[in-house]
């Protein structure tokens, strides 16, 4: 059963680079998309959690406000190795 996280962007901004792919594995804390801000800072949206990435919901330009859903993440395996 798969079990999923959204990962949401928690600034407003243009996207600028997205630094994950599609069925691929990326750990906790890894960056993941970059965005520069209203105010011209770069912020990166990083994974709270590990776990294999299912869909990427935006692309460079994209504009997106805080609370957009910019990924989600299969994280149903995590942790099974480790009880």
């Amino acid at each position: 059963m798969e079990v999923s996280e959204n990962i949401l962007s928690t600034v407003s901004g243009k996207v600028v680079s997205v630094l994950c792919k599609e069925n691929k594995y990326v750990y906790e804390w890894e960056p993941l998309i970059e965005i520069v801000t209203n105010d011209g800072s770069l912020e990166k949206i990083v994974s709270e959690v590990g776990g294999t990435v299912t869909t990427i919901f935006v692309l460079p330009g994209t504009t997106v406000k805080n609370g957009t859903n910019v990924a989600c993440i299969d994280v149903s395996l995590v942790g099974i190795a480790a009880d």
